[in-house]
């Protein structure tokens, strides 16, 4: 049974987070670049190849989001960080961090735009502002130019906020915020203050939506700005899904459900009937669904194109 139409803007019925299996022809080209046999350039050849051909695939599929799957991200998300002044790919500090307007994101967005067909939404993934902040406090490289914290949150604040405002500029509408629970154990509220501080005065059409991964607390919940929350689930224990009355009224929420272990056609209707489960708490309307981990926890491309079919089929089953 049909409950609604499709949604036409970000986050859609059936979506996609994470990174993607990495294909052979990008592990050989990074293991190149390690040895430099290659440059930085022929680097991102391979990428920009790769990541305009697993968008093709999406858009076939159905997809309405074009993402670079991760495709670009070797070691987490130290390509972000050091496209900040001040910060080394070592995440150690050379000066006081501070927005970059040649930062490597820009170039990705726009690339990723140009190879993004007519119809479907290019879709931004960062890392929170409070994994740059608890990195640095924890190997302790921002001590000497940060004596005082508070400074420290400032400047990360300031740089995260200018460099969302220039996605925006250039055509961004929709950014997915991963981590957003990556908080120091001593301090998650200042974390999350953080967090909060650098989504502050976006403009109004621009969508921000947040990774709050597996098992987040109510905390997560609580930043105003945010307009959709990817949580991710186990499709055997409805129980989890009481986290979902921490979900403000105004917020999406995208389940993440379907992994490799359920990525079969028999589960299309256990995976349902959790989505039924979900209605208890959060209403149709505002549901999506989505994968339970990163794909490229998968065992094959061919895995993971099968997970994201099963997202879509099965949307379309339910919405």
């Amino acid at each position: 049974m049909k409950y609604l139409q499709q949604r036409i803007v970000p986050p859609f019925r059936a979506e996609v987070s994470g990174k993607f299996v990495k294909p052979g022809s990008l592990i050989s080209a990074r293991a190149q670049f390690d040895s430099r046999s290659i440059n930085s350039d022929m680097l991102e050849s391979v990428e920009n190849t790769e990541i305009y051909r697993h968008v093709g695939i999406l858009y076939d599929m159905g997809f309405d989001v074009a993402t670079d799957g991760g495709l670009r991200n070797d070691c987490g998300y130290m390509d972000f960080f050091s496209g900040f002044n001040g910060v080394s790919p070592e995440l150690s500090l050379s000066g006081k961090i501070s927005f970059n307007d040649k930062h490597p994101y820009l170039r990705y967005f726009n690339y990723l735009q140009a190879v993004a067909p007519l119809g479907m939404t290019a879709r931004v993934t960062i890392p929170a502002p409070s994994r740059l902040y608890v990195e640095l406090v924890r190997g302790g490289s921002a001590d000497t130019l940060y004596p005082v914290h508070d400074d420290l949150l400032r400047d990360i604040s300031a740089a995260y906020h200018r460099t969302l405002i220039a996605l925006y500029e250039i055509g961004c509408r929709n950014v997915l915020v991963d981590g957003w629970t990556f908080c120091a154990d001593e301090s998650p509220n200042e974390c999350m203050r953080l967090n909060e501080v650098a989504l502050n005065d976006l403009p109004a059409d621009f969508i921000v939506s947040v990774n709050v991964g597996h098992g987040a607390c109510g905390a997560a919940f609580a930043v105003e700005r945010v307009d959709a929350y990817y949580i991710d689930f186990d499709v055997s224990n409805p129980d989890e899904l009481a986290i979902l009355e921490h979900v403000p009224d105004r917020a999406m929420v995208v389940l993440g459900i379907v992994s490799p272990r359920c990525a079969s056609q028999d589960s299309k209707e256990i995976i349902a009937d959790y989505i039924r489960h979900a209605t208890r708490y959060v209403p149709i309307d505002r549901l999506c669904l989505g994968t339970a981990c990163d794909m490229a926890d998968c065992a094959s491309e061919t895995e993971q194109w099968n997970m994201l079919k099963l997202v879509h089929e099965i949307s379309e089953m339910i919405w």
